[in-house]
């Protein structure tokens, strides 16, 4: 066992020193100077990955999964261009042996006619499309021309330097061979055999790799898929944001993905189908009206459905009726749809030059054996060969015949023929022939030698398709796999997390408000009041019908060990409010209590709705006492002026601008039962604008049923301050949505139409509040409420500096200063009323004094 170990240990030492050695005799071969390489490619790269290392350090502000990556990539960058004569060389080699079979019949040809053989290198040197391999015969060429030095020697010195192994064995054999005394037509086609057989060596091989690389990534594949199911569930169990995790695994995916085609393009065996040079792809019409077709149908149908969105039109879902939720996948596979018509005529093409590549052979070994036999021209003999059959290829030898026959010159005629054709390997065949024709070679052997080399193209060619339609049946069939576990791991996601929307996470559970990872697709445009609902739906991800009756029968959600009989919460007895001076016990949210602390240990996720008051608001008020608008002096019955119906003074709001309705049901307040619902509703239904609603309300079911019918905020006061986890209950199921109103009079929180006194500090109550879920606060100062006598700035402030949930300021605004005053204490919001109906100043001026 310790001898296998030992052994395993040295390979792997052996493989280090190998791979150093090779890129050590590397950075002597490469065509650039040492002291260049050092200033051009070392010292830059270099350069690059100690700024990534500065930046991972002094971008503080960044998150360490965000920061460790990025020195990672500067040292794969430094490392890239230390092993830059290594990876250039290997890209060379790779280059060379890819075309390493045509140039060698090409020079196969060349030997057969009268030219010598420097002028077979010069000119396979000038072939530019043979890339480093042409290249290798230029230097060769330069070695006997400049230097004088014999074609054998030059061979032998170039296969010391080039990176190809079986190029140096060629040159090596080539060399010995002409020092011999051979003549190179003779080698070259003594050759032919090992040509051919090295070539299909070649190309099995990398048939074989690319079948290595398929079954490598499907299990990748497969593990990405586990990997993103896991990310869509782990959430759940942990409470990570999902975010993070769903976008690491994709992240992952795609660099997978791309890592493998990038990896797949270079394993697969070179084998270019189409010969398509650019003046003749602009005159392919046919081609042309594929690709009009395809992207000119997916622009108008990504056209028509961003119309939909404006609401200009039926838009997708109008058209896909019968589908009550059109997935968000459609919303991006219906636009490319119509690409399909460009890929299935590109397919037909290609598969018509697969046709031609097969009947080619046939076709050339007849046209040499018969010019050779007849000892005619090529018109002559294309005059028999255009009434066989060739299949796919014989209207374009027709078409070579009729161009030959008007005196047409024979590379023209040629190259229509090889355009027509549309095939790479035609066209550089048919180039061979004619070339080797206009030299002097014999027809009949240079047919056979194309033929055969040909032939042996095809067969590989074949199990190529055959393993690319493995692999293009193995990518449906994986993609498909990994959409549907996606999918599914999504579903149980919105599934568990419906669940838990059920049960308050005051317990030690994971809050399910982030949990939501549904796919909303777009919707078109809707009325004003219908939008606020949807919005609210969309953050809550949730049926408010089966909020309704899970709490309708009774569910109720399990609690602390804290949380007293009768599912609430042990703040302080049932019934009157004790006042601490009165009965000398401790305040309830004292922060020095520790009994009932855990009933605020954990507040609702904010992270699925939106924040309220985004920017400063100044909202009017429509207080209503016995159907009608009122404001009340100091917040005291019998004060009251009244001011007409509440309907027409929301609209009168509303189109003076109003973003805010803030409604209040006095009589509720003051009773502790709601009693102007009808006057509500019919506002809620009209008005465009968001709603705050106060007053009367009592229980969950109260403010559920209220959020249902599209307020988008309940004001709860003396529910709150009587059952403090009611706000939890609310904001689980309704994030974002409880306001919580503190009446402050006297320096103390006031409840039930501020006739009774708590004892409770209004900033340390905020903040319990606050720890509960709590959306928003609205402060009212019933001191000045009503009076016209300004503001106290000193309470708002200290209240907005004791939560980072927005507070609304209400109470005593007399002028737009005191708005202004408000808005730099801090408040996201003022709630205005004696002043508006009064006409101290109007709403448009409030807004434009906060807006300057």
């Amino acid at each position: 066992m310790a001898t296998e170990e030992s052994q395993a240990s040295s390979g792997r030492f052996d493989s280090v020193l190998s791979l150093a050695s090779e890129v050590l005799s590397a950075y002597g071969k490469i065509d650039m100077s040492r002291e260049r390489y050092m200033l051009v490619i070392f010292l830059p790269t270099f350069v690059v990955f100690l700024g990534t290392i500065v930046a991972a350090i002094f971008l503080t502000t960044l998150p360490m999964m965000v920061r460790v990556p990025i020195p990672l990539l500067g040292l794969l960058i430094w490392v890239s261009g230390l092993l830059y004569p290594k990876i250039y060389l290997t890209q060379r080699r790779i280059a060379i042996e890819n075309q390493f079979h045509l140039v060698m019949v090409h020079m196969t040809v060349l030997a057969t006619t009268n030219i010598d053989r420097v002028e077979v290198f010069r000119r396979l040197a000038a072939e530019d499309e043979y890339g480093a391999l042409a290249e290798e015969m230029g230097q060769i060429v330069t070695l006997v021309d400049t230097w004088n030095q014999s074609v054998d020697d030059a061979l032998r010195r170039r296969a010391r330097e080039v990176p190809s192994q079986p190029l140096a064995d060629f040159f090596e054999r080539l060399a010995f061979t002409l020092e011999a005394g051979e003549e190179l037509d003779e080698f070259m086609l003594d050759e032919q055999d090992f040509i051919i057989e090295n070539y299909t060596t070649i190309y099995e091989e990398d048939l074989n790799n690319l079948e290595v690389m398929e079954d490598l990534y499907i299990s990748m594949i497969l593990s990405m898929t586990f990997g993103l199911v896991f990310a869509i569930v782990l959430p759940i169990l942990t409470g990570v944001n999902p975010t993070i995790t769903v976008s690491a695994v994709i992240s992952l995916f795609m660099l997978v993905q791309f890592g493998f085609y990038y990896v797949i393009r270079n394993v697969a065996p070179y084998d270019p189908v189409w010969y398509f040079p650019k003046p003749r792809f602009i005159q392919d019409k046919e081609l042309w009206i594929a690709i009009a077709t395809g992207g000119i149908g997916s622009i108008l149908i990504t056209l028509f459905m961003g119309l939909g969105f404006l609401g200009i039109g039926p838009g997708l879902s109008g058209v896909l009726f019968f589908i009550n939720d059109v997935p968000m996948g459609l919303y991006i596979a219906i636009p490319v749809t119509p690409l399909i018509v460009t890929g299935l005529v590109m397919r037909h093409e290609e598969q018509k030059i697969h046709d031609r590549d097969d009947q080619y052979p046939n076709f050339i070994r007849s046209l040499g054996t018969a010019e050779t036999a007849q000892q005619a021209t090529t018109g002559d003999v294309l005059e028999t060969l255009k009434e066989k059959d060739f299949g796919a290829l014989t209207p374009p030898i027709k078409r070579l015949y009729r161009r030959l026959n008007i005196r047409i010159s024979q590379i023209e005629a040629w190259g229509e023929f090889t355009l027509e054709a549309k095939s790479y390997i035609i066209q550089k065949f048919s180039e061979m022939y004619l070339i080797g024709r206009q030299m002097g070679g014999t027809p009949q052997v240079l047919g056979e030698l194309i033929s055969e080399n040909m032939n042996t193209i095809n067969q590989l060619r074949e199990r190529r398709r055959q393993e690319t339609i493995t692999l293009i049946g193995l990518l449906y069939g994986i993609s498909a796999a990994a959409v549907f576990a996606f999918f599914i791991g999504l579903e149980v996601a919105n599934i568990l997390g419906d669940v838990l929307l059920a049960t308050p996470a005051r317990s030690g559970g994971v809050r399910p408000a982030h949990l939501h990872l549904r796919l909303q697709r777009p919707r078109d445009r809707v009325p004003p009041v219908s939008r606020r609902a949807v919005q609210r739906r969309a953050v809550v991800a949730d049926d408010p019908d089966d909020r309704r009756r899970q709490q309708g029968d009774g569910v109720r959600p399990l609690r602390d060990a804290n949380v007293g009989r009768g599912g609430r919460c042990d703040l302080h007895p049932p019934g009157r409010l004790a006042r601490p001076a009165d009965s000398g016990l401790r305040r309830p949210w004292s922060t020095h209590s520790t009994r009932n602390h855990d009933c605020f240990s954990e507040r609702p996720s904010t992270a699925e709705y939106e924040r309220p008051f985004p920017q400063f608001e100044v909202i009017p008020a429509v207080d209503v006492q016995d159907g009608e608008v009122v404001q009340l002096v100091g917040g005291e019955r019998g004060t009251e002026t009244r001011y007409g119906e509440p309907a027409a003074a929301a609209d009168e709001w509303v189109d003076a601008g109003a973003d805010t309705l803030h409604l209040v049901d006095l009589d509720g307040a003051f009773e502790g039962e709601r009693a102007n619902a009808d006057a509500f509703e019919s506002i809620i239904e009209t008005a465009a604008v968001d709603i705050q609603l106060g007053g009367g309300i009592r229980t969950v079911d109260d403010a559920a049923g209220l959020l249902d019918l599209g307020v988008d905020r309940v004001i709860l006061g003396t529910a709150a301050v009587e059952t403090p986890d009611i706000v939890a209950d609310i904001s689980e199921t309704h994030p974002g949505s409880v306001m919580v109103s503190l009446d402050a009079k006297d320096g103390e929180v006031v409840v039930s139409g501020w006739t009774e006194g708590t004892g409770l500090d209004p900033a340390e109550a905020a903040t319990r509040y606050a720890e509960l879920g709590a959306g928003a606060i609205l402060l009212t100062d019933v001191d000045v409420e009503g009076q016209l006598a300004g503001v106290n700035t000193d309470l708002v402030s200290r209240v907005c500096a004791a939560v980072e949930i927005p507070v609304v300021a209400s109470g005593g605004v007399a002028t737009v200063d005191d708005i202004v005053a408000l808005r730099d204490a801090g408040a996201a919001a003022v709630v205005v009323g004696t002043a508006l109906y009064e006409g101290e100043f109007t709403l448009e001026e409030a807004m434009d004094a906060v807006a300057e």
